[in-house]
């Protein structure tokens, strides 16, 4: 796998398949091998990248100072040599949709899977009752202890095996990138990058799918349902059976959504 500098990051990524370019970007605790499903069913269909994001896998760290989400917009950036169709999962989508804003000439497609722009249902139903259920996650990170919150993490946002059924080099690595996801707060609670100020998801002119599982936290689905009524074109599709981590539970339900819209 190539590992080259890109944005001031080390970034580890691979290539495979055949057809249009095309950019997959992970979510938080994950690593580029998360997509191994939807590759296996899109190879034939297009020519794709995968890359480790900073923090994870074998990619280096975000540097210091800098802002996590827009350093990663910065390095999906990167990888636009060409025109891409891009497929982000939850943070991962997030700056997928901050890349696409900056740069949309470069973007033949966008599609997101439960992006976490939590500041976009601010003041809902949905996030309070979310920020809730999460308290035992930030009770435990204050004690700095990371396997009770990484249990209490994936037991919302996980595929539904708990932390002591998981194998354990998976869940050492998520115990060990844990600490990662309250330094994501200031994007996707505050906004910081002002992805949703008026006019900036409009610029979003390139065909647009958005992606929920029927199974997933309320807060993810009311994020997509938001994300629809400020873009009324986009298409929006929900997997039956699904949670948040469709991409390694259902991934061939994600490689035919994705299909529909390289055909639309």
């Amino acid at each position: 796998m190539p590992k080259d500098s890109r944005a001031g990051v080390e970034i580890n990524w691979s290539q495979r398949g055949q057809g249009e370019p095309a950019l997959l970007v992970h979510c938080s605790l994950g690593h580029s091998m998360a997509w191994v499903g939807v590759m296996a069913e899109l190879e034939q269909t297009l020519d794709i990248i995968s890359f480790d994001l900073p923090d994870h896998g074998c990619s280096g760290a975000t540097p210091d100072g800098a802002e996590m989400q827009s350093t990663l917009a910065d390095v999906i950036v990167t990888f636009l040599d060409e025109p891409r169709h891009i497929i982000g999962h939850s943070f991962g989508a997030t700056a997928a949709i901050l890349a696409s804003i900056r740069f949309p000439n470069k973007v033949l497609s966008l599609t997101v899977i439960e992006p976490v722009l939590f500041a976009l249902v601010k003041e809902t139903d949905a996030l309070k009752q979310y920020d809730y259920v999460m308290r035992p996650f930030y009770s435990a990170l204050a004690k700095q202890d990371f396997i009770g919150a990484t249990d209490a993490f994936i037991e919302l946002w996980g595929d539904g095996r708990k932390l002591e059924d998981l194998p354990p080099n998976n869940a050492d690595y998520i115990i060990d990138h844990i600490h990662v996801l309250p330094l994501q707060s200031s994007s996707v609670y505050n906004d910081i990058n002002n992805l949703l100020g008026p006019g900036q998801l409009e610029r979003l002119a390139m065909p647009v799918s958005l992606i929920a599982g029927d199974r997933s936290p309320k807060v993810a689905i009311a994020i997509i349902e938001a994300l629809h009524t400020r873009l009324p074109d986009a298409l929006k599709f929900v997997i039956t059976g699904a949670g948040h981590m469709a991409p390694t539970t259902h991934p061939r339900q994600v490689a035919e959504i994705v299909k529909t819209v390289l055909c639309k």
